[in-house]
């Protein structure tokens, strides 16, 4: 009878191939998937103490190149976040898709700026040599100054990255932030006093 119905009933000859023991099986799954569940959890905490954990934030397309840069400030291979950030300077550039922000919004300007910091800051002066990556005048001078400020001890600036697709006009302005990132003790020097401050 039990063969019978298993040629009659697509769902029971499912189940039956599935869990041929019934519960035993399905308890036998359930045991095995708990036991690889603790070897994992047992592997990455091994590995969170050797090398320590992630804590990303901002748009999650972004989370890959956060990772390389952490990964670089703890071993000093800063290739690929300038790679990163010359990625982005071609977006920013692209004929088809130009970004009209003024270049110090720029994604790329601040992905080489942050990246000579933390370059600055794990390498030293000898992080100098990345500035010759840098194809654009405007955006190595920006990171220039990011790299003196590490060197002097400053602290991080704040970066804010824009994208504006179409040219400034009266008409349209659909800029957005993009990206902006803070550090606690962000400004350098006394606040600045207005020109037409009386």
């Amino acid at each position: 009878m039990a063969e019978s119905l298993l040629t009659t009933e697509d769902q029971l000859a499912i189940a039956v191939r599935r869990y041929p023991h019934g519960l035993e099986t399905m308890n036998e799954e359930a045991n095995a998937k708990s036991e690889r569940r603790k070897a994992e959890r047992a592997s990455y905490k091994g590995e969170s103490c050797e090398r320590g954990g992630y804590v990303l934030s901002g748009n999650s397309k972004d989370f890959d190149r956060q990772r390389r840069m952490l990964d670089a400030g703890r071993n000093g291979v800063f290739e690929p976040a300038i790679e990163d950030a010359l990625e982005k300077y071609r977006q920013d550039t692209s004929p088809e898709t130009p970004n009209y922000a003024p270049k110090e919004y720029w994604p790329s300007t601040g992905a080489f700026r942050s990246t000579l910091y933390q370059a600055g800051k794990r390498l030293g002066a000898s992080a100098s040599r990345f500035l010759d990556q840098i194809p654009d005048d405007d955006l190595r001078l920006s990171a220039l100054i990011e790299f003196a400020a590490v060197l002097s001890g400053s602290p991080a600036c704040t970066i804010s990255s824009m994208k504006q697709p179409y040219p400034l006009g009266p008409q349209r302005s659909n800029a957005r932030i993009i990206s902006a990132s803070c550090s606690a003790e962000a400004r350098r020097g006394p606040p600045m006093r207005s020109p037409m401050a009386a």
